[in-house]
């Protein structure tokens, strides 16, 4: 939204209550490696030409390149999108039937393949941004659009990770029935906190590999298990080419669906590879491996148990109870706390983003208002040094007084000048330097020092606080989670792609047949 191709650079308007220490205005550059604007977007509008506070926030941020191959990445997309819905499968095959379940299975697999190679070709387009609030805002050059991707998008984070909480919670119990919920929970609070920690995405690649064997080891240990029982106790039930009920096989295609769902982190994830161009190799290997399992699972157990009653969702509740099924559902847990911490970074970075430079500038308002308020004429350094001065010239003798004294002189003098640059700063200084002067900056996630991690505990600690609350306040909440969550996540994963591909490449689409534009515009529209 700021570029102007007849222009190489705009200049950009600043607030002056933000900082003391900082220009009226801001001249930012943009070369022609930060982005490919398409001829579709009209540059000529004015929008952006005046900066809000968080805009100046983000501008004034570090730049953050990303580390992670496409092998990585393909384990973050995999305990991404697998989740616990595996679980869930036989109970979809049995409502479903045989030809439905797997022909719908290759459907969705094309589906969301496809709508994920839209996100990325949009994301090619502008390699600036980083999330869909961000893609919203620059393609459609509104900040009602930026702020309608941004509250869905969070708020299904949100909703997400406060479901894997919920999860969590109930498999500890599950595992101990003298546990309590809230006791549960707080267990639950402590666990996702620890993993939280890892930060960078770079280590959370690592979580996501332990999430992945987490949840295949399980679902195998448990067809294994279910497989050897005596079928006295575990008899094979029927199976059916096409389900027999409508209402239920609906809901089942919805819970396939949304097995595949994950969209809405794409941005995130494109943006964090060493090598975006290379996105597309993670997708389809992710997304094939995905559908297999899917297949293999769910044909496995539906021809094991069919549609016999002893059959629960997930079906690892239906093991007979003993020490297999504790190892089963604590590696649940493992695997819900492993996945959740990718969601959940990604929430966390983004409060964290808009949150801690506020807070900063507020602490730092704060203490300046104290240091005025004990230093008049706003030169606390000069005071102190005077008083040294003092102090030494009465204990001292004369001759190495006046050597001490010389060097007082001095730093007198730096710190005048130190002043007097904070109070007129240099009108050629860079935006960069503006920037970076005026306004706090949060720490890279590959940072490690103290001031970092401690800032970063405490907002995954606010923010996991927070929903545990609300679990505990508002009854049957994981009712409205999945309620809400299905909305947002159809949203994600099958209308804004197509819309972004249409907005985005129309006229590019004009210099096309008519038939390779109308196909086009049809696979979008779908």
């Amino acid at each position: 939204a700021l570029y102007d191709e007849n222009d190489e650079s705009d200049i950009v308007g600043m607030n002056e209550d933000i900082s003391d220490g900082v220009s009226d205005e801001i001249h930012i550059d943009f070369n022609e490696n930060q982005g490919v604007i398409p001829n579709e977007i009209d540059e000529s509008d004015e929008v952006g030409s005046e900066l809000s506070v968080g805009e100046l926030i983000a501008l004034a941020q570090p730049d953050h390149h990303g580390h992670l191959t496409w092998q990585l990445l393909t384990f973050v997309l995999l305990s991404e999108v697998v989740g616990a819905g595996i679980l869930s499968l036989p109970s979809v095959f049995s409502r479903l039937g045989w030809i439905p379940a797997l022909s719908l299975n290759f459907m969705f697999f094309l589906l969301t393949s496809y709508s994920g190679l839209l996100i990325f070709r949009a994301s090619q387009a502008f390699p600036h941004t980083r999330s869909f609030p961000q893609l919203f805002r620059t393609v459609f050059q509104s900040k009602s659009a930026y702020g309608y991707a941004a509250f869905c998008v969070y708020f299904l984070l949100f909703f997400y990770t406060t479901g894997d909480l919920l999860v969590q919670s109930s498999s500890w119990m599950a595992i101990s029935t003298k546990l309590s919920r809230p006791f549960s929970l707080l267990i639950t609070f402590f666990a996702s906190l620890l993993v939280l920690q890892a930060r960078s995405f770079q280590n959370i690649a690592a979580v996501s590999i332990i999430g992945v064997i987490t949840i295949l080891l399980p679902a195998t240990l448990s067809i294994v298990q279910l497989f050897t029982a005596d079928r006295a106790l575990y008899p094979t039930g029927n199976t059916a080419l096409f389900g027999a009920e409508v209402v239920p096989a609906l809901v089942a295609v919805l819970e396939l669906l949304y097995s595949y769902a994950g969209h809405v982190v794409f941005l995130e994830l494109i943006s964090e590879m060493r090598t975006p161009a290379h996105f597309s190799r993670s997708l389809w290997t992710s997304q094939t491996i995905i559908m297999l399992l899917y297949s293999a699972v769910g044909s496995i157990m539906y021809a094991l148990a069919g549609d016999a009653q002893w059959m629960q969702s997930p079906f690892t509740a239906s093991l007979p109870p003993g020490g297999l099924k504790f190892v089963v559902q604590l590696l649940i847990i493992v695997h819900v706390t492993a996945a959740g911490a990718i969601n959940a970074t990604i929430l966390t970075r983004a409060v964290q983003n808009v949150l801690e430079p506020l807070v900063k500038l507020g602490l730092r308002s704060v203490f300046r208002r104290k240091s005025r308020k004990h230093a008049p004429h706003d030169i606390p350094n000069l005071r102190a040094t005077t008083a040294i001065d003092h102090t030494i010239s009465t204990r001292m003798p004369v001759g190495e007084w006046k050597d001490v004294s010389s060097t007082k002189a001095k730093e007198r003098e730096e710190a005048q000048n130190t002043i007097e640059a904070s109070n007129h700063p240099n009108p050629t200084a860079t935006a960069e330097e503006h920037l970076h002067r005026g306004i706090p900056r949060v720490a890279d996630q590959d940072a490690w020092t103290l001031p970092a991690v401690l800032w970063w505990l405490l907002w995954t600690s606010l923010i996991t606080s927070l929903q545990l609350t609300v679990c505990r306040i508002i009854p049957s909440f994981d009712s409205i989670i999945s309620f809400a969550a299905s909305i947002i996540a159809t949203q994600a994963n099958l209308i804004w792609p197509g819309m972004f591909n249409i907005k985005i490449f129309w006229h590019s689409r004009l210099e096309h047949s008519f038939t390779k534009r109308t196909l086009s515009i049809i696979a979008d529209t779908l």
